[in-house]
């Protein structure tokens, strides 16, 4: 009975290994191996960006792009992050929305190479690419091969999301290479500058404020540094995150400020373009109530994560893979995965807290996940689900991923040619109004469309204002009271370029 089974089980791997899958990704995997596969690679990526960003240009962008290219111009004229576009209503005159790490990255790159609003792009571009190299450079020092290290740089950089937010020129490709570039020295073995990386990455991100307290967390728990390194780490991110803690005391009198603070300490529904920039009812008065609405927010979090998470091949297929071999991974592996399953579910509570669930908020957690998945199944036996080994999954990630992100670069290249005659004409309407502007620039433009508000705002340095995002809802009494705070100003309903200035 003992050599039929032997031999079955020779038989069954002598198929696995001979099956398509496994043969090529094996034959990739070798050739993958060289040294210049890399910037092969790396080469044909920065050549589909930046012919990507060519034909896309600023069709993209969102309030959020408008608002970094707007706080980057304060850096050097003498009114640091003092804005002139109202979104949230938080503060009046210093912005507290976005940490100051990435509009000051635009302008000190708008300070070398000129003023235009598709540097953020470009920086996106060259932290794209960064992170991809940092990406290697880490499956490499953890003995991950080849074939491995591309289907783990692909997941990200083909992430549908990911991609959005490099042509709409946001800061998450910025965060994500500080945080890759912090987990890198963290391997290395030098707290200190991990520890400053760690930081940097918060100071152009709130949310990666969570990412970095766990990090540490997890450090303290998983390795076996002294106290005195573990000190270390926190020093450096001490360092790293001062710039903001400088800034937050100096204006706002608090160690750390957020526009977003008070959205999730409200105990009802909150978005932080409200009006007024407070809870109604806050969890210190109604803890319960404020419980059960973090609570609510649980169902509709878990379907956008998983809805996201689709769009990422090799999260789904090492996923399936470890869950079908779980029990052959020895106890003490699956114990390491399943604490850091637990801390990178603990990274998704900002969005729990606040009730934003945007599919491109979980990218550093899917490939952190990702990365965790293809660890934990090549460092172990070389199992099998459905006859496909892990060279054989890593080599069907690669593919579906690249499938994928071509198609969506193809499509927003698409979608930006139908749309370019219209962003045309919406430039030469914001050169009319903005003239019409400066003839009493004292005035608020109130637009009834947030996007145009901030690109309005972010082009010509005027007085601009979105409209409270829960305006509908607000009494009549508290539209006056809005209304009379932002005197003088002058609504705009829609803009036309003909050449009439809106007197009222």
């Amino acid at each position: 009975m003992m050599f039929l089974k032997n031999l079955t089980q020779r038989i069954f791997l002598l198929k696995v290994r001979n099956s398509l899958p496994n043969r090529f990704g094996h034959a990739l995997n070798a050739k993958l191996e060289n040294k210049y596969a890399l910037h092969i690679f790396m080469a044909i990526i920065i050549f589909s960006f930046a012919y990507a960003s060519a034909e896309i240009g600023v069709s993209r962008f969102s309030p959020d792009s408008w608002a970094y290219l707007e706080l980057s111009k304060t850096v050097f004229n003498g009114d640091f992050y003092k804005f002139n576009t109202l979104r949230s209503y938080f503060s009046s005159e210093y912005s507290a929305s976005f940490p100051l790490g990435y509009p000051v990255a635009i302008a000190i790159t708008s300070l070398l190479i000129g003023s235009n609003p598709m540097i953020a792009v470009a920086i996106n571009i060259v932290a794209a690419i960064a992170t991809g190299y940092v990406l290697f450079f880490i499956c490499r020092q953890i003995k991950l091969p080849a074939l491995a290290c591309f289907s783990i740089i692909s997941a990200l950089l083909f992430y549908r999301y990911y991609i959005d937010e490099i042509f709409s020129g946001r800061a998450i490709p910025v965060a994500i290479f500080l945080y890759a570039v912090s987990f890198y020295f963290f391997i290395r073995r030098r707290p200190v500058i991990s520890g400053v990386f760690l930081g940097l990455s918060v100071l152009v991100r709130f949310d990666f404020l969570v990412y970095a307290l766990l990090f540490q967390t997890a450090a303290l728990m998983v390795t076996r540094w002294q106290p005195r390194q573990n000190f270390l780490l926190l020093f450096g991110f001490v360092i790293g995150i001062f710039p903001w803690i400088f800034f937050s005391f100096t204006h706002f009198g608090k160690i750390w400020i957020s526009d977003n603070s008070w959205v999730a300490i409200s105990a009802l529904p909150a978005f932080v373009l409200d009006y007024p920039a407070a809870p109604i009812i806050s969890a210190f008065q109604k803890p319960i109530m404020w419980l059960m609405r973090v609570i609510s927010n649980v169902p509709p979090l878990l379907r956008s994560i998983i809805r996201g998470s689709l769009n990422i091949p090799l999260l789904i297929l090492f996923f399936a893979y470890v869950i079908a071999n779980w029990l052959r991974f020895g106890k003490e592996n699956r114990n390491k995965f399943l604490l850091l399953f637990a801390i990178i579910s603990l990274s998704t509570i900002p969005y729990l807290l606040t009730g934003y669930f945007d599919y491109r908020y979980y990218s550093l957690p899917f490939i952190s996940l990702s990365m965790a998945l293809v660890y934990l199944t090549y460092k172990t036996n070389n199992e099998v689900i459905f006859g496909v080994d892990c060279f054989g999954l890593s080599l069907i990630s690669l593919i579906f991923a690249s499938v994928l992100g071509i198609f969506f670069l193809s499509k927003d290249i698409s979608t930006a040619n139908t749309r370019f005659e219209d962003v045309k004409s919406e430039a030469a309407q914001i050169r009319s109004l903005h003239y019409c502007h400066q003839q009493n620039s004292m005035n608020t433009y109130i637009f009834a469309r947030g996007d145009l508000a901030a690109k309005y705002g972010a082009l010509t340095g005027m007085r601009a204002a979105m409209l409270p995002s829960n305006l509908d809802r607000m009494t009549l009494e508290e539209k006056n009271a809005y209304y009379d705070r932002m005197k003088p100003y002058v609504f705009v309903e829609n803009i036309s370029g003909d050449g009439k200035c809106i007197t009222q």
